[in-house]
């Protein structure tokens, strides 16, 4: 290098210089010599990289960029903890990113180098994505375990550390109790299970909503009356959830300061507070423990040795007493800071909840989004004569009633719901079904009354016209053709089917067989239409119900005890579209 050979020319030995002074004066150049090539090196992030090292100026010869995308509210904190690591090699383009759009941007490939969310499940929740020509998935990444080291590799991305940490709250008005049902006492598994008013952003875009979700679900096991009642509130909680909690905020009442309380992180609230002083909106931490967003910072995987090294200096600065001071400032809660006071109610201690596994908290998601839809569906009710038959204290046609006059108090408006009766030779040419009510909107005025009114009537009626045997294969097979002949792809479309027999069709008809076959072969991928099936009593066939659902991708299930029955109905349609 020039500087080199400026150093042996400097250092050749005159008449005046001792050999002891020349050797002294070696050594020096090579000192200098060394350590410039070591500033250079460590200031562009690569270890032996001839093009990163400093020239006659002192800049680098290709100093690195390094693109980071980071949630809004910790971006001033990273720019922060980059300001302090950047120099003549290194340089940070930080733009504030939410989470969800930083999602959305890499499954589109446009992949930063470095991501900060809010929440670590995100990774989760991006399928596939490319960069360069390489293909690698995110399923698989989860954040490291506190008892693990701060790095934990894994496809595509490598994880450095939490950033920032702040848990979610539920966010209530200036009495925490008036107006609402909440008590300091309640769960997240409460707040979703019983009748207290709360409000919800969309959990597919926000991670306060999606994560207390994942907590009060993944506290309630299956087979348990609070499943049902968890789902019963998901379809309400859905047809009315924003896509951001801004609306929430703007509903608190300025005279009275009432509110619908709505989940929030910590940080979210304090900041909305102190921007809004006249607001009354105070945090409860519900008991039982909450989740938590914890920002943890992610370097892409296989990135040029400097962007990782670069990377990895960042994610350290951020850890600096400046920066932590900066999020404790802005309502995080840090090593050295217990958390904001808000409305003057002190930041509580609590347990981080543990969430389910990324399977279930999907699927969560995944039934969340399908509720929120509108259905399309056409419910095929048994009207056989076995309908009259005792089921405990009630007769079969009874419970049928009773659970579809309480799922038609809680079906969405904008829903469309027709039904059939069916047994044998019910039809004007000796088809095994007739038209109850066609499908139509449920608020859809029918002379003086709404489609859901003129549907409970009919319910309620359904008892006067009971009669013949099961004509259960004809009957799938026609629902299934005239839900699909009347597609409409803005809905979920279904067919519930309710029975309480095996297939007895006394005039002929369809094997199961031909059935099976028949669903099969009229089975499109641009019109799909699922069958859910529900067994009512113990004479039911629950494997030729099961094999009729399975035809369409729907599901099948079966109360072979009167107390089953409600809870079978809403299982029924709660996994419609699952």
């Amino acid at each position: 290098m020039p500087r080199q050979n400026r150093g042996r020319h400097a250092s050749a030995p005159t008449s005046r210089f001792s050999p002891v002074i020349a050797v002294i004066a070696a050594l020096a150049v090579v000192a200098l010599v060394v350590g410039g090539v070591f500033l250079a090196t460590r200031g562009s992030g690569t270890d032996d990289s001839a093009e990163a090292t400093a020239g006659d100026g002192g800049a680098c010869v290709e100093p690195v960029t390094v693109s980071v995308a980071s949630a809004p509210e910790v971006t001033p904190a990273v720019q922060l903890a980059a300001d302090a690591v950047s120099d003549e090699c290194t340089t940070y383009e930080i733009t504030a990113t939410p989470a969800r759009d930083g999602a959305a941007a890499i499954e589109a490939a446009r992949v930063p180098d470095v991501w900060v969310p809010d929440a670590a499940d995100w990774v989760t929740r991006i399928t596939e994505h490319r960069s360069g020509d390489s293909a690698f998935t995110l399923a698989d990444l989860t954040p490291p375990a506190e008892d693990l080291p701060a790095e934990q590799t894994a496809a595509g991305w490598t994880s450095l550390g939490s950033v920032a940490r702040t848990p979610i709250v539920l966010a209530v008005g200036a009495d925490p109790s008036a107006g609402n049902e909440v008590t300091p006492d309640m769960t997240w598994r409460d707040m979703f299970t019983t009748s207290v008013a709360i409000q919800m952003a969309q959990p597919s875009t926000n991670a306060a909503s999606r994560l207390a979700l994942d907590a009060a679900r993944g506290a309630v096991p299956a087979e348990t009356d609070d499943y049902i009642d968890l789902g019963q509130r998901m379809i309400f909680l859905s047809r009315f959830a924003a896509e951001s909690d801004t609306a929430a905020f703007t509903s608190e009442d300025p005279a009275t300061g009432d509110i619908v309380p709505f989940p929030v992180s910590e940080q979210r609230l304090a900041a909305y507070v102190e921007s809004n002083p006249s607001s009354g909106l105070r945090p409860v931490i519900p008991e039982g423990g909450t989740p938590e967003l914890t920002y943890p910072m992610y370097a892409r995987t296989g990135a040029p040795a400097d962007v990782t090294s670069a990377a990895e200096r960042l994610y350290e600065a951020t850890q600096s007493d400046e920066v932590l001071a900066a999020l404790s400032e802005a309502g995080f809660r840090t090593s050295a800071a217990p958390g904001p006071t808000i409305n003057e109610v002190p930041a509580d201690a609590y347990e981080a909840s543990v969430l389910p596994e990324p399977e279930r908290a999907i699927a969560t998601t995944r039934l969340w989004d399908t509720l929120r839809l509108d259905m399309r569906m056409l419910a095929a009710i048994d009207v056989s004569g076995s309908m009259r038959w005792e089921a405990g204290d009630s007769t079969r046609v009874e419970l049928t009633q009773r659970s579809t006059q309480d799922a038609l108090a809680i079906l969405p408006d904008g829903s469309q719901i027709g039904a059939w009766g069916f047994s044998t030779d019910r039809g004007p040419d000796g088809e095994d079904f007739f038209e109850i009510t066609p499908i139509r909107g449920l608020e859809t005025r029918v002379g003086d009354q709404t489609q859901r009114q003129v549907l409970a009537d009919e319910v309620a009626a359904l008892d006067e016209l009971l009669g013949g045997d099961t004509g259960l294969y004809d009957t799938a097979l026609a629902a299934f053709r005239a839900v699909q002949e009347g597609y409409d792809p803005a809905y979920v479309n279904s067919v519930v089917l309710i029975t309480d027999g095996e297939n007895d069709d006394s005039t002929g008809g369809l094997e199961l067989d031909e059935l099976l076959t028949e669903l099969e072969s009229s089975a499109d991928p641009e019109r799909p239409v699922r069958i859910v099936a529900i067994g009512i009593g113990p004479d039911t066939d629950p494997s030729a119900l099961q094999a009729i659902a399975d035809a369409t991708g729907g599901t099948s299930y079966v109360a072979t005890q009167p107390s089953d029955i409600e809870t079978v109905f809403f299982r029924a349609l709660l996994a419609r579209a699952a």
